[in-house]
């Protein structure tokens, strides 16, 4: 600026003492535009940051009222803190028109041109009072060429038919390529599966257009949803006790006080979880340590029923049947077998890595484990491959061991003993104990076979990304990627004609990496390795397996299970504050 206007004016002397002082009125003048700027930049950025504090740390909109006189207090000497304004309508206006939208134009252009998985999962949101549609995306990110998955927008409906959630997702969606979804990964309701079939037709109706890749839902609903199953399939009502357990001494001060009083001690009950069964081995465990301090609680108030209130609550009456049941602990005893079998699994599972190819491993020895409990041994040696284990009929007698033999635990075993050797519990108590111990186990094993994943080719055969499966067993791993690439073409995912050049370069890949390499692949671990860091070290620049590496790309993108959605929904508790927008809450989720 000061430059040009001295061009401007060529035949002026800069020796003249008028046009010094021109040059220096425009030089202030340009001084003054540059820190106004300056300092417009900053008020701008500051607000961003302080809009992002907002978000990260969980505050709501109104605790940036007035913090412009805490600047000022903080910085008196600050220009910018005197002219600093943001409160609570600005912050809201910057997060939801300014920060959401920029992500979420970054997080499209991502994704954009590349393969990508949608989760979708619904629930109720307390607040807003309707149900809260989440949409996750899935994908290989490029600038850190790791599988990662992230989150997309929210939908908030009344009705949660398929008809409603095609609709809302479409809205959604409509900046998306549904050409590039591979998959749609969800849990297992038949509403779902349902919204899944009817996207699917309306994807299949463009002739050109690939389909999705199906390998079943969430692996890890399918496994929590077996064992509920398994424990509605009793009258035992686990549950009911577990609650019942926990609220005699929730929110009642008086009840804990002469709880503390009688046994001398604060143990107490932990709360229920009534929607991931199998996490309750913890609860079940601090029930049977509590049981005996529970029975002596029970004795001493129905001693005094003048005295304590507690005797008419139906709580009192399910922990009261339950003490008085000498089975309640032989029972609870099976109940923590049962779901340990189980535990593993979903420990090793509850990530967003790409674990995919170890999961059909996994899944096979979690049902076999199972089925040794219950399933005559003969019938299992005979099914020693996850195909022919599927087709075990649990529902045949002959199938299944006697209820003698039925394998209940070790501590419900060791119990059930001594009940019959003091002669507590008669022998037909225990037959019918074991009679629904095997009824159980029969349910939970029907449900893992009619949902479980493994029924899905794909799911089997993705297992020769294992680098462990690659050494063991070469050629098992050359003919289930054939199997692979024969999905994959008829999913129009791939040409056929580029198959036999894929294959070319998985032998290539075997005898140049994986042979050398035989201590690394043999000892890689899911746990401690991400699988796609392991094998792009060895393929992601180099050219002779362009084509390759672009196909096992696609597949670690495939998902496993909802982690991402269930742990939405947690944190979108903790965000939330009443009186929260619905454009609030998708515009935070996506900051």
């Amino acid at each position: 600026m000061f430059t040009s206007s001295i061009q401007k004016q060529p035949n002026q002397d800069p020796a003249n003492p008028m046009t010094r002082a021109r040059c220096q009125q425009l030089q202030r003048q340009n001084s003054d535009r540059v820190s106004l700027r300056m300092w417009y930049t900053e008020m701008i950025t500051g607000k961003q940051n302080l809009a992002l504090k907002t978000v990260v740390g969980n505050y709501s909109y109104k605790s940036c009222e007035k913090i412009d006189d805490l600047f000022q207090k903080m910085f008196p000497d600050s220009k910018i803190a005197k002219i600093f304004t943001c409160g609570e309508k600005k912050c809201a206006y910057v997060i939801c028109f300014g920060l959401a939208p920029y992500f979420r134009d970054e997080l499209l252009d991502k994704f954009c041109d590349l393969d990508y998985v949608l989760l979708f999962d619904e629930s109720l949101n307390h607040k807003t009072q309707n149900k809260q549609l989440d949409i996750y995306v899935r994908f290989c990110d490029k600038d850190t060429r790791k599988v990662t998955t992230r989150y997309f927008d929210s939908a908030f409906i009344g009705h949660a038919t398929a008809n409603y959630m095609i609709v809302h997702f479409t809205e959604l969606t409509k900046k998306l390529k549904l050409g590039n979804m591979i998959q749609l990964s969800m849990d297992g309701p038949n509403i779902n599966w349902s919204f899944y079939d009817k996207l699917s037709a309306e994807l299949k109706s463009v002739n050109t257009a690939p389909s999705l890749i199906n390998i079943g839902s969430c692996g890890l609903h399918v496994i929590h949803g077996g064992f509920k199953s398994a424990c509605d399939s009793v009258d035992w009502d686990i549950a009911g006790l577990l609650r019942a357990m926990h609220t005699l001494f929730k929110d009642t001060p008086a009840s804990r006080e002469d709880y503390e009083e009688i046994n001398g001690c604060k143990l107490y009950p932990l709360k229920h979880c009534a929607t991931r069964w199998v996490e309750d081995v913890p609860v079940a465990n601090r029930a049977m340590e509590v049981l005996p301090l529970m029975k002596k609680y029970v004795e001493t108030v129905q001693q005094h029923p003048n005295k304590y209130t507690v005797l008419k609550t139906q709580s009192f009456k399910r922990v009261k049947d339950a003490s008085e049941n000498p089975l309640t602990l032989v029972k609870l005893q099976f109940f923590v077998s049962l779901a340990e079998e189980s535990l593993p699994f979903l420990v090793k599972f509850q990530t967003d890595n790409p674990v995919l190819p170890f999961l059909s491993k996994e899944l096979e020895k979690l049902m076999r484990n199972l089925m040794m409990r219950c399933v005559k041994s003969g019938i299992l040696n005979k099914a020693d491959i996850p195909s022919l284990l599927l087709k075990v009929d649990i529902t045949k007698s002959e199938v299944l061991k006697s209820y003698k033999h039925v394998n209940v635990g070790f501590s419900a075993t060791h119990k059930l003993k001594e009940l019959i050797a003091t002669k507590t519990i008669s022998e037909r108590q225990e037959l019918k104990f074991q009679m629904e111990c095997r009824d159980m186990l029969v349910k939970e094993i029907g449900k893992l076979l009619e949902k479980s994943p493994l029924k899905y080719s794909l799911t089997r055969n993705v297992m020769y990304l294992a680098p462990g499966h690659m050494v063991a067993d070469p050629e098992d791993c050359r003919a289930r990627f054939s199997c692979v690439l024969s999905t994959l073409v008829h999913c129009k995912r791939i040409k056929e004609h580029t198959c036999d050049g894929l294959l070319k370069e998985y032998d290539t890949f075997f005898q140049e990496v994986v042979r050398p390499n035989k201590h690394k692949f043999k000892d890689f671990d899911m746990k401690s390795c991400r699988l796609d860091n392991f094998l792009g070290e060895y393929m992601d620049k180099n050219n002779a397996y362009t084509a390759l590496w672009a196909v096992i790309r696609m597949l670690l993108v495939l998902l496993h299970g909802q982690a991402s959605v269930e742990r939405g929904f947690s944190i979108n508790k903790v965000l939330m504050v009443d009186n929260m927008s619905e454009i609030s809450i998708s515009a935070q989720s996506c900051v």
